[in-house]
């Protein structure tokens, strides 16, 4: 019986600690300068509404299609598709939604349906 407990004892040690473990390298990871983990394939585009990150392909001149992820995912999502439409002469471009990916991120900032319309619309007219 000892061992069992002994067993599950350590096991949850174990997970207590696994975790404890990822969540000390996110907070090392997330402490970083953005020019440090910021991907090579986007760029920073000052806007009215902060600092958004974009992924862009395809030809400067050609029509732009703008691309917008949902909760919990980045820009990096759309790579493929930006890669297909930028085939086709399409100008594509994928923005990171504040608060995920890489655009800017203020601890105030409202992040509710208008607050990310008038984000859009920053990164449209820069």
């Amino acid at each position: 019986m000892r061992r069992v407990l002994y067993f599950f004892l350590g096991l949850l040690i174990g997970v207590v600690l696994v975790a404890a473990g990822f969540r000390v390298a996110a907070a090392l990871r997330e402490s970083d300068p953005l020019q440090v983990v910021l991907p090579a394939e986007g760029r920073i585009v000052q806007t009215d509404a902060g600092a958004l990150h974009v992924i862009e392909m395809g030809p400067p001149d050609g029509p732009p299609l703008l691309f917008l992820h949902g909760t919990a995912a980045w820009s990096g999502l759309w790579q493929p598709v930006l890669g297909a439409m930028a085939a086709q002469g399409y100008r594509a471009i994928a923005l990171d939604m504040p608060p995920f990916g890489f655009s800017e991120r203020s601890p105030g900032d409202s992040h509710d349906r208008a607050a990310q319309a008038a984000r859009i619309l920053a990164l449209l007219k820069a």
